[in-house]
Formats: C-alpha cells, sequence, structure tokens
C-alpha cells in the first residue's frame, strides 16, 4: 500500500487519547484506519492490520506499547511508520524496563524505524520526551514539538479549564472543545500539529475539535438521571499512571461548591518509584478531596504518609 500514510503513537501514557482525537479531526477530510481499543502489541496490530486495513484507507494510525526494548520496532517492521508520536517518557512500567535509560530506548525505536523523509513529534511538556527530540535532532530527523509550559512548534495559550469545557488559542486560532480536564491539551496539540501536517488548516481542525469525545473511561464526564448535576462522575480508570491520577485530582478544583470524592485504586509497575508516586499522590488527594475511598490495601502507607495526620480514618475508608 505505496500510498497509505502510517502515524505511529508511542508514549508512557497519552497514547490512546491522542490516537483518538487525531483520528476524529482527520476523519473530517480522510479515510483513516487506527487501532481499536488498546490493541498495542506486535501481534495485536498484525490481526487488526490484516482483518481491517483496506485500499481505500488514506491514513493508518497505529498505537504503538511496549513491556520491553524490542517490541515497539517489532510493530514498527509490520506497519513501516513514515511519521511518528513520543507522547511522554516517564516512569510508567518502572518494574519492567528496570531503569528509564531503558524506557527511554524502547520509545526512540519509533524514531529509528522511520524512514529518512519521515517526521516525528515529541511532548516538550514531558522531560523524557525533550530529551529524545534533543537525540532525534542530533541525529538529522525531522522534529516538531508540542508543548503547554515550554517553548514549542506548536503551543497552546490562554488556556481556560471550565468543568466540562477547555478553550485555548493557536497562533490566533481559538480552539473550545467539551473535553474535561486540562491534561487532555496536550494529546489535543499533538493531534492537531499531526492534522496540519496532513493538509489540514487550522480552522478547520478547530471545527473538528469543537465535537471531539474523549476514549471510554478517559476523563469522562457522566451526570446522574436521577440528579443531574447535583452528582457528577468523573471516570478516569481506563490507566492509571502517576501524572495522570494527579492532573484528575487537581481537576477536581475548578468544581466549586461540590463535596470532591476520590476512589483510587492505586499504581502499579512503578518499581523502584512506588512508594515515592504514592506519596505525591496521597499530598494532592489530601490538598483537593473531601473523602477517597481505596479500593486496594497494597499502597496504602505511602498514601498515609503523604495525606499527612490531619486527614485521619474518617477521611478514608479501605475497601477490597
Amino acid at each position: 500500500m505505496p500510498h497509505l500514510k502510517v502515524i505511529g503513537i508511542t508514549g508512557s501514557y497519552g497514547k490512546s487519547s491522542t490516537k483518538e482525537f487525531l483520528f476524529q479531526i482527520l476523519s473530517q477530510k480522510c479515510n483513516v484506519f487506527k487501532t481499536p481499543g488498546n490493541i498495542n502489541v506486535d501481534i495485536g496490530v498484525a490481526q487488526v492490520v490484516l482483518k481491517q486495513l483496506r485500499d481505500e484507507h488514506e491514513i493508518a494510525i497505529i498505537e504503538m506499547g511496549a513491556y520491553k526494548k524490542g517490541e515497539i520496532k517489532a510493530i514498527c517492521d509490520i506497519v513501516k511508520p513514515s511519521m511518528g508520536v513520543i507522547t511522554a517518557v516517564s516512569d510508567q512500567h518502572l518494574s519492567l524496563f528496570r531503569s528509564l535509560e531503558n524506557i527511554k530506548e524502547a520509545k526512540y525505536e519509533l524514531v529509528q524505524s522511520l524512514p529518512s523523509h519521515g517526521k516525528v513529534f515529541f511532548n516538550a511538556d514531558s522531560e523524557g520526551a525533550r530529551e529524545l527530540s534533543q537525540r532525534a535532532l542530533q541525529e538529522g530527523y525531522e522534529v516538531q514539538t508540542y508543548a503547554i509550559n515550554q517553548t514549542a512548534n506548536c503551543m497552546a495559550l490562554h488556556i481556560q479549564v471550565k468543568p466540562d469545557s477547555i478553550s485555548f488559542d493557536i497562533h490566533g486560532v481559538k480552539f473550545n472543545t467539551g473535553l474535561c480536564g486540562k491534561q487532555h491539551v496536550a494529546n489535543l496539540l499533538a493531534a492537531i500539529l499531526i492534522a496540519r501536517e496532513c493538509g489540514m488548516h487550522l480552522k478547520e481542525i478547530a471545527k473538528a475539535v469543537m465535537h471531539i469525545f474523549p476514549p471510554p473511561r478517559v476523563m469522562e464526564l457522566k451526570r446522574s438521571a436521577s440528579y443531574g448535576d447535583a452528582l457528577l462522575v468523573i471516570d478516569d480508570s481506563y490507566n492509571s499512571n502517576p501524572e495522570g491520577a494527579l492532573a484528575a485530582i487537581e481537576h477536581l478544583k475548578v468544581f466549586e461548591g461540590y463535596k470532591k470524592i476520590c476512589v483510587f485504586p492505586g499504581m502499579r509497575e512503578l518499581g523502584m518509584k512506588t512508594d515515592v508516586e504514592h506519596i505525591r499522590v496521597g499530598e494532592k488527594i489530601r490538598d483537593v478531596c473531601d473523602f477517597t475511598i481505596f479500593t486496594l490495601s497494597d499502597y496504602l502507607e505511602p498514601l498515609k504518609i503523604g495525606l499527612g495526620k490531619d486527614y485521619d480514618e474518617k477521611n478514608y475508608t479501605v475497601i477490597m
């Protein structure tokens, strides 16, 4: 399929959201294929490509996950990406990779698999991804960056966050979306930047962004049929990582006048960073939430350190 433009997306977090946002935007103009759900390893990707990819598809968006070095290269060998995105590089899956350097090397396999004319996009707000972008520049790859808090090729300015909407500016164009949570902005920036690269104009991208929706269980705002806005639930149970958990809890601050209840299972595969990251989340819960339900006791001790003495057992319970 020589006409097919293949976009590979990898990162410690943000892969699925970036994939879904990019698919929804590009589908306004092109016939787009994407890997469904959380299928992001070589065998799963091979199966869906064989069964679902068709000649009429113009663009294929492939989510790429890894639990060890070599797995992203294996996916790239199957789909031959011409563009790549690294959404973030962090301590997620540290227990599997053993070091942050191993995680970086695994993600960089996507860059190394691109052709000489390939382009790669990095989230400059992620320190690990930013370091990889500098390496890619030094090695002669065509690099573009996006960010909220760093200088980048694509930046979101004048960000305004409300309970059920986000707005921001890019190069003087206003973007409005009904998404919930500032953490969506980075993934939107990646999708916007790549959509421009695929030939869409900012104004038509902005129209598509107005109707965009998140993947299931990723900062989904749900209203009760019986209670309306008196009872709101944010479902962010798709995955759990330190940055995502902190951002989700932080978003509760915009819900003024509500009692804030957090339901938290803890975070797996963090290796030596397990205690440190759970202490950080405990501190954020203490600062934002009125009550917390822990659904596992595994990480309770470091969480309690973060909660502090004032956030006593009257403010949380453990359900197993």
